[in-house]
């Protein structure tokens, strides 16, 4: 149990050019209710970036849609949630905060998606703030990481790793009658 929550949060990362063979970025979240997962993935980007800047922010427009799918679902059920999108690259924050008048800036290679972004940003529909890269649970969506961060991170989402089988998938390998 836990105390009533007004904010679901989102933590996005992104690895820039990850897949060896076709050089697409992944993308990588989690969807947290207070202390409770409620999604996590990891995704290989469908268009190629052409910086770490446009793969982030391309990670922040998956967690933005992650995070309004959730939302809608908790109006469904009577509950008025806000968004609140972490994410560790400043520089695609600072794209996602800007202003209408100025856009995209220089950047040549951005579509309507990330105008999309910049739009749920100003009008409030999501708040994004800057959280360090060692503290967020995204980090293990996208790239290897040790034991010891992937064990915090599963702490931190409530999920644990157990070894060996459940009871019930005895009869599902073997083919026996229960």
């Amino acid at each position: 149990w836990q105390d009533r929550q007004s904010h679901l949060d989102t933590y996005t990362d992104s690895a820039f050019a990850g897949c060896q063979s076709s050089r697409r970025s992944t993308s990588g979240g989690v969807v947290m209710h207070g202390s409770h997962c409620l999604k996590h993935w990891s995704s290989t980007q469908a268009t190629l970036s052409l910086s770490t800047a446009e793969s982030e922010l391309h990670g922040i427009c998956k967690g933005m849609q992650m995070g309004i799918g959730f939302k809608s679902l908790c109006k469904d059920l009577g509950l008025h949630m806000k968004i609140r999108l972490h994410s560790d690259a400043t520089v695609a924050i600072c794209i996602a905060r800007r202003r209408r008048r100025r856009g995209l800036g220089k950047l040549r290679h951005l579509d309507v998606e990330d105008l999309w972004v910049q739009e749920k940003v100003r009008d409030k529909t999501v708040e994004i703030a800057k959280i360090l890269g060692t503290d967020n649970p995204a980090d293990v969506f996208t790239k290897y990481v040790d034991s010891a961060t992937l064990q915090k991170t599963l702490k931190f989402m409530n999920l644990h790793a157990e070894a060996g089988r459940p009871k019930s998938a005895t009869g599902i390998i073997t083919g026996e009658k229960k």
